[in-house]
């Protein structure tokens, strides 16, 4: 079964609830198809290889795509090659993206691709160039295998935990999230970079609905993460909903961030973070950051409690998935 969930973003998860939470009596669930495609690559699970070969394909255009590209395009004047589990994945985006490229694990030049579009008034096409000077869509590429390395390499070097929400006092209540050097390193650009992006969204995360707290004003200081100091009035609503066992969801422009909130009352309180480092993932795999894959349940669970950047796109489940994995 395959869940709807609202975009993760602002006011759009806004008393957004999700029923689904009897985890233990779900044979599957849905949980991110780019962590769940770089687990397969860093961990090699046939679980999650046949996983993504379950998936169904219910449009004419992507089972074409996959019949073409299984046959490795042998009359073309360059051939083309992907494992299955990369043209799993591209089948799987055609659902939320509307045209992608995906070339030839070999091809080092500008042919042997397949090109989506999705059309507005027509069916949706694919197409396979193999020549050079053929139409081409540069940004919007799948699993470049070089960049893939990069990320795979980078994922390598992350601890756990990657981050903490720290309670601190300092310069007005604020609550920190204090990231590791590892994952800072590749999420925060120097202050050039970073213009027009010092905004992020607060949500609170309960066992059955998300709901939109505030959307505030970061201070990027290092490794450290800050919110503008909250009004005495908004730290006690907090205050509360940290007392009814509420999560807090927070959503930097280049990463998500999901962890029980510390004990407000103490500064210096703090409490571990998962992070999704969605922005990298999205670079180096291309697609949707929204797309999901169905895991079985204790494969869903193995993952969350192996990689602390695991998730799943709807908040509720990422938190049950989090909390079963502890």
């Amino acid at each position: 079964m395959r869940v709807e969930y609202a975009a993760r973003s602002k006011a759009a998860i806004d008393h957004h609830s999700f029923s689904c939470v009897d985890n233990e009596n779900m044979t599957s669930l849905p949980v991110s198809l780019m962590a769940s495609y770089v687990a397969l690559r860093l961990t090699g699970d046939t679980r999650i290889k046949q996983a993504l070969a379950d998936e169904p394909v219910r449009s004419a255009t992507m089972k074409r795509f996959l019949r073409l590209a299984r046959g490795g395009m042998s009359d073309a004047l360059v051939p083309f090659s992907r494992s299955e589990a990369d043209l799993a994945y591209a089948a799987a985006m055609s659902r939320s993206c509307d045209n992608w490229l995906l070339r030839g694990e070999q091809s080092r030049i500008q042919a042997g691709h397949f090109v989506y579009r999705r059309s507005r008034r027509g069916p949706s096409t694919i197409r396979y160039i193999d020549r050079h000077g053929g139409f081409e869509m540069q940004d919007l590429g799948l699993l470049d295998p070089s960049i893939i390395d990069v990320l795979i390499q980078t994922l390598k070097t992350f601890p756990q935990p990657l981050a903490r929400w720290v309670v601190t006092d300092s310069d007005g209540i604020t609550l920190d999230l204090a990231l590791s050097p590892e994952l800072a390193a590749r999420v925060q650009g120097p202050p050039a970079e970073l213009t027009g992006k010092n905004r992020g969204v607060v949500s609170l995360v309960s066992r059955s609905e998300v709901r939109f707290f505030d959307e505030v004003q970061l201070r990027e200081r290092g490794a450290v993460v800050s919110t503008a100091p909250l009004s005495v009035e908004r730290w006690m609503e907090l205050q509360a909903a940290s007392i009814d066992e509420a999560w807090l969801l927070f959503e930097h422009p280049e990463f998500c961030a999901l962890g029980p909130l510390p004990d407000l009352f103490s500064p210096g309180a703090s409490a571990i973070v998962r992070v999704e480092p969605n922005h990298l993932l999205t670079w180096a795999l291309g697609g949707n950051e929204l797309e999901t894959v169905n895991l079985p349940y204790e494969l869903a669970v193995e993952l969350h409690r192996r990689f602390h950047w695991m998730s799943a796109p709807h908040p509720v489940l990422w938190r049950a998935l989090i909390e079963a994995a502890q």
